[in-house]
C-alpha cells in the first residue's frame, strides 16, 4: 500500500514538473515573438525552434504559422515568400480549427492578415477574427499572458480603429491593464 502511494506521488510530481516545463517553454516562445527583432535568419531560427518542439499544441502550431509569416516578410525570393505565406495560412487555419476559442491565435491571424497586402488574397479572415476577438474577450485569462504581450495586443487593436471604445475598455479591463 505504501509503495503504491509513493509511486503515485512520484508520478504526480513528475507530471507537474513536465507541465511546468511545457508551460514555461510556451511562455518563452511567446515572449520571443513579441520582444525580439527579426530578420530572415532569426525568423528561420525561430521557426526551427518551434518545429522541433516535443509537445505540440494549437498555440505552438499558431506561433509556427506566425514564424512562417516572418520568413515570408524577410525573404527576398518571391517564390519563398508565397510558399511561406501559404504555410503560415495553413498552420494558422489548423491551429484555429483545433482551438477556435483561443483569442491569442485569432489575434495572430488578424495581425498577420492586416499586415499583408490585400491584393495577395490573404485577408479573408479579418472580419471573422475581429468578431471572434470581441466575442472571446470575456473568456480571456490574463494570468496566461505576459503583461507586455497583453499591452502590445491592446495597443495594436486600439491603433486599428476597428474596435469601439466599449470593446477596447472591456479588453483593457480583462487584460488587467487598467
Amino acid at each position: 500500500m505504501r509503495s503504491n502511494t509513493i509511486k503515485t506521488l512520484q508520478l504526480t510530481l513528475f507530471l507537474l514538473l513536465i507541465g511546468y516545463n511545457v508551460f514555461s517553454q510556451n511562455m518563452d516562445f511567446r515572449k520571443e515573438l513579441f520582444y525580439n527583432s527579426f530578420d530572415l535568419e532569426a525568423s528561420k531560427k525561430y521557426f526551427n525552434k518551434l518545429a522541433e518542439q516535443d509537445y505540440t499544441t494549437a498555440t505552438i502550431t499558431g506561433y509556427t504559422g506566425a514564424a512562417c509569416a516572418l520568413i515570408a516578410k524577410h525573404a527576398w525570393n518571391p517564390v519563398e515568400k508565397i510558399k511561406n505565406l501559404n504555410n503560415s495560412k495553413r498552420l494558422l487555419e489548423k491551429a484555429i480549427q483545433s482551438d477556435s476559442n483561443n483569442i491569442e491565435l485569432r489575434f495572430l491571424r488578424y495581425y498577420i492578415e492586416k499586415n499583408i497586402p490585400s491584393y495577395l488574397g490573404y485577408s479573408k479572415n479579418i472580419q471573422e477574427d475581429r468578431s471572434a476577438i470581441i466575442h472571446l474577450i470575456p473568456l480571456i485569462n490574463p494570468t496566461t499572458l505576459d503583461p507586455g504581450i497583453a499591452q502590445y495586443i491592446y495597443e495594436y487593436l486600439s491603433d486599428t480603429k476597428e474596435f469601439s471604445n466599449e470593446e477596447l475598455v472591456a479588453l483593457k479591463k480583462k487584460l488587467k491593464l487598467i
